[in-house]
């Protein structure tokens, strides 16, 4: 019996096909807020400076869609408020409220400057005290959550400090790429070359993934909140076996595991080839891009498997 993993006919290589990186097919230009803040710790009584702690919030869909209305016309406020929480869960494109809030009042200032908007919040040495503070955010009057950030390091408040939160929203002008429905990013695969095996060849390397194949390096907030299937050929060797195909994360610590809802199987014993679509796949969370591509297996140890015209394909 053959050793799982990637095998050639005759022993040999033969084409691999050209492996196609992703392909989007709108380009246009976007507006894409950038927001930085930093905090400033200092003693009550001196006003030195204790610490300066630095990071970059999440402008979640809540926010976006704020930016879009506001350029409606919609009769609605702008950023306003302040708020402060002890929650230090991930934040994700889906938040529209901090995680554990315990502070929510007007901001103490804005400024306007050219492409910048700065805010700024002054927490008093008597605010507060007792408690750990792990996020903050901005809202509008209505309640519209704008940013959320996670201290990289929790302050906890005393009498002995005060806190000063500077927000700087920065607007850049810049290429972004547009999936529409119906747009296809193209992975590629190989009629001519195969895998032996019953599991996803293990590894998060480039040569374990479908032959021919090419990688999608996509932040998942990129998508715009859109649906997406894996299509692909499968065929097999033998009449019994039956091919599936999965889109995975090479990233994050699971690359033999099919990302939720892209798994999908072939006819068994299609030895010809045989169209296939997965249900909806669910992405990783956003916020950082990750290397997605293909792994293909046969559930039968010695059954060899072939996957070509891989594609991934908007479908809402």
């Amino acid at each position: 019996m053959r050793t799982p993993g990637v095998q050639w006919p005759l022993g040999r290589p033969r084409g691999w096909g050209r492996p196609a990186e992703a392909r989007i097919y709108r380009a246009v230009r976007a507006i894409a807020p950038a927001v930085n803040v930093t905090i400033d710790v200092v003693d009550a009584v001196s006003g030195r400076r204790l610490r300066r702690l630095r990071g970059h919030n999440l402008v979640p869909t809540s926010g976006r869609n704020l930016l879009r209305d506001l350029l409606n016309g919609d009769v609605i406020s702008g950023i306003t408020e302040f708020a402060l929480g002890t929650g230090n869960t991930v934040a994700s494109n889906n938040d529209t409220a901090l995680a554990a809030q315990i502070l929510r009042e007007p901001l103490s200032r804005t400024i306007k400057d050219a492409l910048k908007l700065t805010a700024q919040y002054f927490l008093s040495s008597t605010s507060l005290n007792g408690t750990t503070i792990r996020e903050a955010g901005l809202f509008t009057d209505e309640d519209t959550l704008f940013a959320r950030y996670i201290l990289d390091e929790e302050i906890a408040k005393t009498s002995g400090i005060a806190v000063t939160f500077t927000w700087e929203t920065t607007f850049t002008v810049t290429e972004m790429n547009i999936l529409e429905r119906g747009s296809v990013i193209e992975l590629g695969g190989s009629p001519d070359t195969y895998v032996t095996g019953n599991a996803y060849v293990a590894g998060a390397t480039l040569d374990k993934i479908a032959p021919g194949s090419g990688v999608w390096y996509i932040d998942s907030a990129d998508l715009q909140g859109g649906t997406f299937a894996l299509e692909a050929i499968l065929k097999v060797s033998n009449g019994t076996a039956t091919p599936r195909i999965a889109l995975v994360n090479l990233d994050d610590g699971a690359p033999n595991t099919a990302l939720a809802g892209s798994e999908v199987a072939g006819t068994a014993g299609n030895q010809t080839g045989v169209r296939v679509r997965s249900g909806t796949i669910t992405f990783p969370a956003a916020g950082a891009a990750k290397q997605l591509a293909t792994k293909i297996k046969t559930d039968e140890a010695a059954a060899d498997v072939w996957a070509w015209s891989i594609r991934i394909v908007r479908t809402s």
